[in-house]
């Protein structure tokens, strides 16, 4: 009987060890979640800016060619 409520109270404590492990990987998940939509943000805006860039560039040579 002994044995038997040990083994129950290991596997209770690994359970709860892998639950409490989960709740902090899916915490971790989520932060990275918000990381990445900002880094893809910024990424967007920058290639935004480039693209704007060089078509301004490209715009301002048409310009000096008529001349």
């Amino acid at each position: 009987i002994i044995y038997n409520i040990l083994t129950y109270r290991l596997m209770a404590d690994h359970k709860e060890n892998l639950q409490t492990r989960a709740k902090e990987l899916q915490a971790e998940i989520q932060e990275m979640q918000k990381q990445f939509e900002v880094k893809k943000e910024e990424f967007l805006k920058i290639q935004g800016a480039i693209e704007m860039l060089t078509v301004l560039e490209s715009e301002k040579e048409t310009v000096a060619k008529k001349d």
